[in-house]
């Protein structure tokens, strides 16, 4: 259920005119004014606004829709924790062929232990395509590792039991000699932790 943002109005109005100066008609003209959207309105009635009372109409104007609640969404929205659930664990298989798991994303026929790679690679902001055509192989290489240094800190966040776990990320550019299909497509990305 989604919970409007309760906001206290009238500390609104007093955090935006705190410290300005108004003469004292203007004073007088948004006494008593108890939320943000009544005091943009006497604001801009002003006859003459002072630079002090032009800035508070700026402020509030630049608020998503002049509102304070959506002000306030837009500050905390960035600071929400993410939370990740697993209720069901896959296994990811230790080695991979790029090609084959592009042809299954693109025919939607991946297991869930490829879909769990390819989630895996998403969180590290690594698309399949990428390794798939490398300017070089410095890039794959530079590719694989950004990969693994990606994921490894994206774990670190939340897992605290063993700070000497990492996720290595391996692109083979030749299969195995005698690979079976589809392992026998590369490049081959290889996982580890």
């Amino acid at each position: 259920m989604i919970r409007p943002v309760q906001i206290d109005q009238a500390a609104v109005v007093s955090h935006l005119l705190e410290g300005v100066e108004l003469t004292p008609s203007d004073a007088a003209a948004i006494k008593g004014t108890r939320d943000s959207a009544t005091l943009l309105a006497k604001l801009n009635e002003l006859e003459a606004p002072t630079q002090a009372a032009t800035a508070v109409i700026a402020k509030v104007n630049s608020w998503r829709d002049g509102r304070s609640s959506l002000r306030a969404i837009d500050i905390l929205s960035p600071r929400r924790p993410k939370f990740v659930y697993f209720d069901d664990y896959d296994s990811m298989p230790g080695l991979v062929s790029i090609p084959d798991l592009v042809k299954k994303r693109d025919d939607e026929e991946l297991t869930r232990s490829e879909q769990a790679v390819v989630s895996l690679l998403a969180a590290a902001g690594a698309d399949l395509e990428d390794f798939l055509e490398p300017e070089s192989h410095e890039h794959l290489v530079r590719d694989s590792e950004n990969a693994s240094n990606a994921i490894s800190e994206e774990v670190f966040e939340y897992w605290s039991q063993n700070k000497q776990l990492a996720v290595k990320i391996r692109l083979m550019d030749k299969p195995d000699t005698g690979a079976v299909p589809p392992l026998n497509k590369a490049p081959l990305l290889q996982i580890r932790g």
